[in-house]
């Protein structure tokens, strides 16, 4: 059987260095049409809001696996 795969959503996922520990925030609702690099300029904007360093940005791009 094939497999189809349906993006479900898109989130895009901030870890801010905050001492000894990390800070995870996520932000979904992402539009699909967004490219990587409207992410990444979102994600640094987000970033200057925030006294703590950013540790990393990630996409998630959430899928549905199905078969045909």
């Amino acid at each position: 059987m094939a497999l189809v795969t349906n993006v479900t959503g898109t989130k895009l996922n901030l870890k801010f260095q905050d001492g000894d520990k990390s800070i995870s925030k996520t932000y979904g609702n992402i539009k699909a049409d967004a490219t990587d690099q409207n992410i990444y300029d979102v994600a640094k904007n987000i970033a200057s809001l925030s006294e703590k360093a950013v540790e990393s940005v990630k996409k998630i791009v959430e899928t549905e696996l199905a078969e045909v």
